[in-house]
């Protein structure tokens, strides 16, 4: 006679694959679970109940820009380089080559510093002049319309909320 009673064999615990497939997931989900966590308390007191700052002029100016002169001055301020992140990426590597250098040399890094400061004011001077060009051929229309657009946040291009919230 058997001593069967009623209890399921607990030997049987199913195939390998099953198990190492169930340990994955529960690893990938703790890993997504814990990324949000993370981003949720980076992000939760970021402002401290306060509205974010206003962007840089020079990011509301750039914005405020149509797509094709944007686009023309993304390409003169890359240069020599296919785009900007190239240049910004050449920027970095030739900065930590300086850093890195032996004997190091100070004088170096501060070539580099300069370069890209000097491309920066390039590309701050021809923003500044494209907007004034535009601006100088604007209706008194359209420049009520481009005020209405520098007012609201371009940080959500131009279709967030008014920042100045009291004022029309």
């Amino acid at each position: 006679m058997s001593q069967d009673n009623g209890k399921p064999n607990m030997n049987s615990k199913g195939p390998r694959w099953v198990r190492i497939l169930l340990v994955m997931s529960l690893a990938l989900n703790l890993a997504v679970i814990g990324m949000l966590a993370g981003t949720a308390y980076r992000v939760k007191d970021r402002w401290a109940g306060k509205p974010p700052p206003p962007p840089s002029l020079s990011v509301t100016l750039y914005r405020a820009l149509d797509r094709e002169t944007r686009h023309t001055l993304m390409q003169s301020a890359a240069g020599d380089h296919p785009n900007i992140r190239a240049l910004r990426e050449a920027d970095r590597k030739a900065l930590f080559a300086t850093l890195q250098a032996d004997p190091f040399e100070v004088e170096a890094v501060a070539r580099v510093l300069e370069g890209q400061a000097q491309r920066q004011y390039q590309f701050r001077e021809k923003l500044r002049q494209s907007w004034l060009d535009q601006v100088a051929g604007m209706s008194e229309e359209e420049r009520a319309k481009l005020l209405e657009r520098l007012r609201r946040d371009p940080r959500g291009h131009f279709k967030g909320k008014d920042r100045q919230k009291g004022s029309n």
